[in-house]
């Protein structure tokens, strides 16, 4: 029997490095000397930097650590299809 990955059965699972991905996005506006400027920010992501931090603060008070990652990934995915 095979091993069934995915929603579909038979289609192939694009593995898209969600991880580096997630990396990358913390390196560029989060850390401690980020590459984009409060501007850029509030451009990308539609709110000043404060109000995303505390909604990330409340976020991560309420859902334990797994459930924080699956919010975050959720997120990135309703995003970007705001953007399409």
């Amino acid at each position: 029997m095979r091993v069934h990955r995915g929603s579909i059965q038979g289609h192939a699972v694009i593995h898209r490095g969600r991880i580096s991905g997630h990396h990358r996005l913390y390196n560029d506006y989060f850390s401690e000397n980020p590459i984009y400027t409060p501007s850029q920010f509030r451009r990308r992501f539609q709110m000043r930097k404060p109000l995303f931090l505390r909604i990330w603060r409340l976020m991560t008070h309420t859902f334990n650590k797994k459930e924080t990652i699956q919010a975050v990934l959720v997120y990135q995915v309703f995003k970007r299809s705001q953007l399409q």
